[in-house]
């Protein structure tokens, strides 16, 4: 009967925490997404293989493996925060049609241009 007891002891102890934990979790992960501060926006790209959508606030390892590694790549640190700007060959050959920008890891703008042929 004690270890009956123990065991359900424990198993209620493990579920509060476990609740905790998640609570503790949902509020951090709230305010994580109020401090950011980037309008949300969605982007239909044209890529080689059709048109997927962005979102602003999409991290930058979502981004790449939706549309794979840039062709080009800078980076830069403007007043303590890291800006990223990527560019993809889209449909030229020579220069970058699409440019994305991110900053600190997150997607901030899109950028898409018709080149002539």
């Amino acid at each position: 009967m004690k270890t009956f007891l123990h065991i359900l002891i424990g198993f209620v102890i493990g579920v509060i925490c476990t609740l905790g934990v998640l609570y503790i979790m949902a509020v951090y992960h709230q305010n994580t997404l109020e401090a950011i501060d980037v309008p949300y926006n969605s982007y239909n790209i044209k890529t080689k293989d059709g048109t997927v959508t962005l979102h602003t606030g999409m991290p930058r390892d979502s981004v790449y493996l939706i549309l794979g590694e840039p062709d080009s790549f800078q980076t830069f640190n403007v007043q303590g925060h890291a800006l990223e700007m990527s560019g993809y060959k889209i449909s030229s050959k020579l220069v970058p049609d699409l440019d994305l920008t991110f900053e600190d890891g997150l997607l901030r703008d899109v950028s898409q241009h018709s080149l002539p042929n």
